[in-house]
């Protein structure tokens, strides 16, 4: 039995115990369960990325803030070229774990 059920189950019996309606239980934490897995995925894609942009000398002056939701990466910010902003699209693309990403990257003023 993987941990989702195991977890699921738990949380289902718990629930039966407080007196809480079984459907409710059983499909909420299976619901929550997913979630989490899901988040701490998220989290570790968007370390990843992070680091990545960090450590490329062409985004240096650039200011760009990744968020990821279910594998989706959005890049937001500012950076100094077209070129730059296109490099730090690749880069995030090429990250494992990556469905997806979104650029709403802007050219800062100069």
């Amino acid at each position: 039995m993987n941990n989702r059920k195991v977890i699921a189950a738990l949380l289902s019996v718990s629930a039966v115990a407080l007196g809480l309606p079984p459907a409710f239980s059983a499909e909420s934490a299976a619901q929550s369960v997913g979630q989490a897995g899901g988040s701490a995925q998220d989290a570790t894609i968007n370390g990843k990325v992070s680091a990545v942009l960090m450590s490329e000398p062409s985004l240096m002056g650039s200011k760009i803030r990744v968020d990821t939701n279910r594998g989706v990466v959005s890049l937001r910010g500012t950076v100094d070229a077209e070129a730059a902003g296109l490099r730090a699209i690749e880069l995030a693309s090429g990250v494992e774990g990556v469905a997806r990403v979104e650029s709403v990257l802007t050219l800062a003023n100069r």
